[in-house]
């Protein structure tokens, strides 16, 4: 049975094939088999784990459609674009929760959503790598990343903040006259480990800043009360955004910041 489970398993394939080998020479003792196929697992996990900096595309079946629209969004109105907002859930939902302040203030900035819900850092990456930013001369690019990293699990706070450190060169390199306002990862959920992490990650990720290319906004600080807790008129309960009145109180806070950028 154990060797049925390897052969029709695709993940073992490759360990199937060698204690098949040792089966067939009589190479072999419990030791000698335990041994093989317990580096062979371990071998299968390193190279099926990627890091957050390894760019890849997203998981869900629309995404390429999504790919799709952005590549012609960028087509379609590069010249006119000033202002780029990239990012995941928060950064998307600024046309949909905080609508009515994108259409009465940010659209005149002529500013375009490039926010996919549940991007991660690599999935950020791998659309800078593949032609959504590409030819486009924007003054400024509003980023927000990480939530979905660390709802994810499989990363440290370390390597979430290293992987935007990556998006920031990645970003700087593709549009040199560009300057970009990072955002705080804003918390969306009241699990302590998720807060822990956001509070890590945005402690790292502010150090990026040097008032020259790269601009830093706690907007964090301003959703959570003075336990920590989030502060629930500004978050939809059970979803993992924020609602109309955190993109007004988001908003409250960029704005200065966001005019002085695009001076």
């Amino acid at each position: 049975m154990i060797f049925l489970f390897f052969i029709y398993n695709d993940r073992f394939n490759l360990i199937s094939l060698f204690v098949c080998f040792f089966y067939q020479k009589k190479m072999y003792n419990s030791s000698t088999l335990f041994l093989v196929i317990l580096t062979f697992i371990c071998i299968n996990s390193v190279l099926s784990s990627g890091k957050p900096w390894d760019p890849v595309p997203g998981e869900a079946k629309y995404y390429q459609n999504i790919h799709q629209e952005l590549l012609n969004q960028t087509k379609r109105f590069g010249s006119e674009i000033q202002v780029v907002f990239l990012g995941s859930s928060s950064i998307s939902a600024w046309t949909l929760f905080g609508n009515e302040i994108w259409k009465n203030y940010y659209q005149k900035h002529q500013s375009y959503n490039y926010g996919v819900w549940g991007d991660r850092t690599e999935n950020i990456l791998w659309r800078i790598e593949n032609g959504e930013l590409d030819g486009l001369q924007p003054k400024l690019i509003v980023l927000e990343i990480g939530h979905w990293n660390i709802a994810k699990g499989e990363d440290s706070s370390a390597d979430i903040a290293k992987a935007t450190q990556i998006i920031l060169k990645k970003l700087l390199k593709k549009l040199p006259n560009t300057k970009i306002l990072l955002i705080s990862i804003i918390p969306c959920d009241q699990q302590e480990d998720h807060m822990q992490k956001i509070d890590e990650i945005n402690n790292i990720i502010k150090n990026n800043s040097d008032n020259s290319k790269i601009f830093y906004l706690d907007v964090a600080k301003y959703f959570r009360n003075e336990s920590g807790k989030l502060i629930n008129e500004f978050h939809y309960h059970g979803m993992t955004t924020i609602d109309e009145k955190g993109y007004e109180k988001w908003h409250e806070i960029m704005k200065p910041m966001f005019e002085k950028l695009l001076q």
